[in-house]
């Protein structure tokens, strides 16, 4: 599968993983994989192609809110 680690500013991984489940965006934090950096690991590989633009949509929601 795609994996990605992502942060974002002022946020510790907790609080985003938190912020991001009202998008209905999971993931886990960085902390529960025993690393010291703040931020998320996310996996794409279970997103189907028609599900991409509501992704899109759900992660453009969330940074216009931040």
């Amino acid at each position: 599968g795609f994996y990605f680690t992502v942060a974002w500013p002022g946020m510790t991984g907790g609080e985003l993983m938190k912020a991001l489940m009202y998008y209905g965006i999971s993931a886990i934090s960085l902390e529960t994989t025993g690393s010291l950096q703040e931020g998320l690991r996310i996996c794409t590989s279970f997103i189907k192609a028609d599900q991409y633009e509501t992704l899109e949509t759900r992660l453009a929601s969330f940074r216009a809110n931040q």
